[in-house]
């Protein structure tokens, strides 16, 4: 899945920044079938801890609410800084989405790891942009540009703001290999280009 995803070109709804970043969240049963499913994410270890993932929200310190009590925090964009310990940090978003590959397994019915789960449709913003930085992309922080996904008031997607139209397609690319759909848009009012991506359904 190498294009930006149907619709690109066209003209979306504004997703005017719907909402901030999501808060830290718990996925340990949220849209999963069963306790066995939510161990098995607690297991890859610390960095998705104890099956939850949350959302570090826009605005927040670097290494955002959810890191700083030990739950792994997916960076949405927005944050202050970027997290003092970058090594550690690699480490832990490798682990968080190989576990979320663990949860597709086990929950989806044919056992596919390419195709979202439906822990991911209800955290859509936090599923989003762990595809993101677990590809090696940076979230934009307060010193310097990357990505922002944002909540849209389309209930299955998510937009993906990034500062240039290179980044934009990469940002295409990588969702469409995680499993998303994704085409490029145009804000109504402002003329900025963004993603608008949900979640494959097949």
């Amino acid at each position: 899945m190498g294009g930006t995803g149907p619709g690109a070109g066209g003209t979306g709804p504004d997703p005017g920044g719907a909402g901030p970043g999501p808060g830290r969240v718990g996925g340990g049963g949220a849209g999963v079938g069963g306790g066995g499913a939510s161990g098995a994410v607690a297991g890859v270890g610390a960095a998705v801890g104890a099956g939850r993932v949350g959302g570090a929200g826009a605005g927040r310190g670097g290494a955002g609410a959810g890191e700083a009590s030990g739950v792994f925090a997916a960076r949405v964009g927005g944050e202050e800084s970027a997290p003092v310990r970058a090594s550690a940090r690699v480490r832990e978003v490798h682990s968080a989405w190989q576990g979320l590959l663990e949860l597709r397994r086990m929950t989806n019915p044919d056992a596919a790891t390419g195709r979202p789960c439906g822990w991911e449709r209800t955290h859509l913003v936090q599923a989003a942009a762990l595809a993101l930085e677990a590809a090696g992309h940076a979230p934009e922080t307060g010193d310097s540009p990357g990505y922002r996904v944002r909540a849209t008031p389309q209930p299955d997607a998510v937009a993906v703001h990034v500062p240039d139209a290179e980044a934009l397609r990469t940002c295409a690319i990588t969702l469409e290999r995680a499993g998303w759909q994704a085409g490029e848009y145009t804000e109504p009012r402002t003329r900025v280009r963004y993603l608008l991506a949900s979640p494959r359904r097949v």
